[in-house]
């Protein structure tokens, strides 16, 4: 017999062991232990009592409360039935996950892809009206919806679009902290909806180099919230470090 190697813990109810061996000496209880483990990992035990010996020495000592334990099958080894019946249970299982897990990985790999871009992570955000968007080359212009729109005249997706144009400019201007997750940060779509917003923040986005406030480059969370504070000039001169105060042009930030 052919052992299955899925099987790699021996099946131990100590309950079940306990009742089957109540007023067995030590010895006894120590072989039949070892036998089950020798099957277990074997398949079969000898049916040779002196064979058996040199799988366990001293079982013959005890092999009146160990012999009825391990009958001789057809193929002429020894096997305690019951350790068989929890084998065929975990091979039976065994080969249920196998199933399971192959027609898993089939159906993975034979779907479509479904890994969301940019686009698709913010296809459905529509927002109430047009905005203007700001192209890779700097220049502004008002987008214009395409096929199916929602709730206004802005086409599914409009935000993603938008926000893969800003951020191009925005991780090659100087004076900007690079963004490099996938998706746009919380509040985009907020600011992007706002009329007027996009071509002002695109304005801003041409001044930032020339502001010499901004010692170290500028998150884009914290450009959404300056924009027009930009475009008045506040930050166009160096801070004043002069006490514990910070002044611009413009007053405290």
């Amino acid at each position: 017999m052919e052992r299955d190697k899925t099987d790699a813990f021996i099946p131990l109810f100590g309950r079940d062991f306990l009742a089957a061996t109540m007023g067995w000496p030590d010895s006894a209880v120590g072989a039949y232990l070892r036998l089950l483990i020798v099957q277990w990992e074997q398949g079969g035990l000898p049916a040779d009592l002196g064979r058996l010996g040199l799988t366990s020495p001293g079982v013959a000592e005890c092999w009146g409360v160990l012999g009825p334990k391990f009958p001789v099958c057809e193929d002429g080894q020894r096997r305690n039935r019951r350790l068989e019946e929890h084998r065929a249970k975990a091979a039976a299982l065994a080969t249920s996950r196998k199933a399971k897990a192959e027609a898993a990985a089939r159906a993975r790999w034979d779907a479509p892809s479904i890994a969301p871009s940019i686009a698709q992570a913010m296809l459905q955000q529509c927002p109430p009206s047009a905005s203007a968007s700001a192209s890779a080359s700097g220049e502004i212009h008002t987008h214009t919806p395409h096929a199916r729109t929602c709730e206004g005249d802005q086409a599914p997706g409009w935000a993603a679009g938008e926000w893969e144009r800003f951020v191009g400019r925005w991780n090659v201007t100087d004076r900007a902290k690079p963004w490099w997750p996938l998706t746009a940060p919380g509040g985009w779509v907020d600011y992007a909806a706002s009329p007027g917003w996009l071509a002002r923040a695109g304005e801003a986005l041409e001044r930032l180099p020339a502001c010499e406030f901004f010692e170290t480059p500028l998150a884009v969370t914290k450009f959404f919230e300056f924009v027009d504070r930009i475009l008045a000039g506040e930050f166009d001169h160096a801070r004043h470090h002069a006490g514990s105060g910070r002044q611009t042009r413009g007053g405290n930030l």
